[in-house]
């Protein structure tokens, strides 16, 4: 990634800058309502160990300014937005960006999912299906105050 990143740096003109815009494979909880044995946290797991065998790991934010300064960009800054799973935020912002994510979940998580499983760790489909069925009620629980960082 550093390399890729250097070569982007390298075609700026003097005072150019680069936007990333990233999300953080996992969501996250500010108050712990995201339990470490729930179905979301589990295919996540599952997800980070598929992708490891393919020679292709998740990057998280957390270690995103680091990258760029090795890269040699200056003047870094990362902003990082919550967008909730559900809609258990009070602010209408968020409660409409909940909104969208809950529908991206909805249709998007299965694909996430699905070749990464069955590939990676060699589930059968109705394997993912049920895993799948278990992580849909959990971002759709509003007691769960999960948000993915963008």
């Amino acid at each position: 990634m550093e390399e890729k990143l250097t070569l982007a740096g390298s075609n700026l003109s003097p005072g150019g800058w680069l936007e990333l815009n990233e999300c953080d494979i996992a969501p996250i909880s500010d108050d712990g309502s995201l339990r470490d044995g729930s179905a979301i946290v589990r295919s996540v797991r599952l997800l980070e160990s598929a992708a490891e065998s393919f020679g292709r790991p998740f990057r998280y934010m957390s270690g995103l300014k680091a990258i760029l300064v090795n890269a040699g960009f200056v003047n870094v800054e990362l902003l990082q937005f919550k967008w909730p799973t559900n809609p258990w935020p009070k602010e209408p912002r968020f409660k409409e960006l909940a909104w969208w994510m809950s529908r991206n979940l909805a249709t998007g998580w299965e694909g996430v999912c699905l070749a990464n499983l069955t590939r990676a760790h060699g589930w059968q489909k109705e394997e993912v299906d049920l895993l799948l069925e278990r992580c849909r009620a959990e971002f759709e629980d509003p007691n769960v105050h999960a948000y993915f960082s963008m």
